[in-house]
Formats: structure tokens, sequence, C-alpha cells
């Protein structure tokens, strides 16, 4: 008796904004063995793909409900909002995590403050603002404590002047 081999799901993101955040993300992730879909309306920002990037593209406003319909939303295991608007990146994140619930939604947020948006739901946010600065007090030692703005939990720290 032959016993049928089981397929393991295969892992589905989408990517909403192709710049230069978004197509790394979507490289790295296809390397990783998901099957990714790179939505952005402007189609020459796809050429930011790397060449081995062996996902989908799609020339569309990613904030369009119809767009990530027939682009695998319901299916999604990820969705990554990295266009250089915040409002467009919550409302993508808020749409694939309460309408669709994707298990794991990421957006870029440029104002930090509208983080509070979102407080409360399963949405994780990438700030390049505050991990620059986290990653300055990290590589140059000083004690963040002083500042009161970046994290203090960012591991052993010494005080070095610059």
């Amino acid at each position: 008796m032959e016993i049928p081999m089981l397929r393991r799901r295969e892992k589905r993101g989408i990517i909403v904004g192709c710049g230069q955040l978004g197509a790394r993300l979507a490289k790295d992730l296809c390397d990783r063995g998901y099957n990714i879909t790179v939505i952005d309306t402007d189609a020459e920002a796809m050429h930011r793909l790397d060449e081995s990037y062996s996902g989908y593209t799609v020339v569309a406003d990613g904030t369009d409900i119809d767009v990530l319909e027939a682009n695998g939303i319901k299916e999604a295991d990820v969705l990554i909002s990295t266009t250089d608007r915040d409002n467009k990146n919550l409302m993508v994140a808020e749409v694939a995590n309460r309408v669709y619930g994707v298990a794991r939604v990421y957006l870029r947020l440029n104002d930090e403050k509208k983080k509070a948006l979102i407080d409360g739901f399963n949405i994780e946010t990438l700030c390049p603002l505050r991990l620059c600065e986290e990653e300055f007090y990290r590589l140059s030692g000083l004690d963040t404590s002083a500042s009161g703005t970046a994290s203090s939990e960012l591991g052993n720290t010494k005080e070095v002047e610059l």
C-alpha cells in the first residue's frame, strides 16, 4: 500500500511598496521559501528588485481591495506595507489584519506618533527613525537613559566621548 505524501503548505506573502525596503524584503523572503507578490503603483519601482527575485510583481494600487484579493490576501501568511505614505501603510495593514485575518502584518511608519492608531491590533511597526536612533546608541555605547528618547533596554552600554 502506497502512502500519499503530504504537501507542505506554501508560505505566502504580500509586500505593498517596492522601494528599497520592500524590494530587499521581497528577495529575502523568496530566498527563505515564501511565495511573494510585490504590489506597487509604479512599474519603474519593480526595477529595484534583485534579478534573482523569484516572486510575482503587480503594478496596481495596494489599497484596492480587489487587487489584494486577486493577489491572495485571503491565503497570505504575512503582509508588509512599506510605501513612503504612512496613511496608506496604516490602511493596508488594518485591512489585512482586521478584514482578512492575516496572521503577521507589518508596516513602515515614518511618524511614530501614528502607531497609537493601531495599538491593540496584531500589527507590528517598523519606524526607520527609531531603529536608526537605537542603532546609533548601540554602536556608540552612549547611555540611553540620559536622553530619554531611545530604549534603555539596548543591552550593555558604557559612556563614550564622541
